[in-house]
């Protein structure tokens, strides 16, 4: 097939081509390519520079780990400063309601609704940051060991320690918050993510 693709070209090295020799045959082969349509040519380029998607896809996938549990690990100082800021809100809030109280005469209604809002407003923040803080060491678990298998990481984050640590931010106030952090910005710097 080869050969006879060299010889209708006019190739002058058709000869070698029929005698089977393989590097004449990729020759005439790229040749042939080349004196038949641009189909046939850019065919034969795109099988040999392109790489199958299952080639290209495994360097990719290997420098950047298929994990979502850093959006967990992320919630955490979120939350936290969500807490935060509302614990501060809820307190001036608070003594202008208890300072209103005492000027108007029909403030206890006012004081009533307002103290029932900031107790339910206090609850719903405090469950929210309770569950992202006692989920913290189940991501820092699972990611840990999705980031310790990335080659290109240059990083090899002691799973241990960071769940180790962030257990017991469940008993120290905002340890979990920094231990979020801390392993957030290394996961930053090695890996690019978040």
């Amino acid at each position: 097939m080869t050969g006879s693709g060299g010889t209708s070209g006019g190739d002058p090295e058709a000869g070698p081509t029929e005698d089977g020799d393989p590097a004449s045959t990729t020759d005439s082969e790229a040749s042939a390519s080349t004196t038949d349509s641009g189909t046939s040519t850019s065919t034969t380029e795109r099988e040999t520079v392109v790489e199958p998607p299952s080639e290209r896809s495994s360097p990719d996938s290997r420098s950047r780990p298929d994990s979502r549990w850093w959006y967990a690990i992320a919630a955490v100082p979120i939350t936290y400063a969500v807490s935060f800021l509302f614990g501060g809100v809820a307190t001036i809030w608070a003594l202008l309601l208890v300072l209103g109280a005492g000027m108007a005469p029909n403030a206890g209604i006012v004081v009533g609704g307002g103290i029932s809002l900031l107790i339910f407003g206090a609850l719903a923040v405090a469950a929210v940051t309770v569950l992202v803080t006692v989920l913290l060491p189940v991501a820092l678990y699972f990611d840990t060991e999705l980031v310790a298998e990335v080659d290109s990481a240059g990083w090899n984050p002691d799973r241990d320690l960071y769940v180790i640590a962030a257990l017991a931010g469940l008993f120290v106030s905002g340890l979990s918050a920094a231990v979020a952090l801390y392993y957030l910005y290394r996961r930053h710097v090695h890996l690019g993510v978040p």
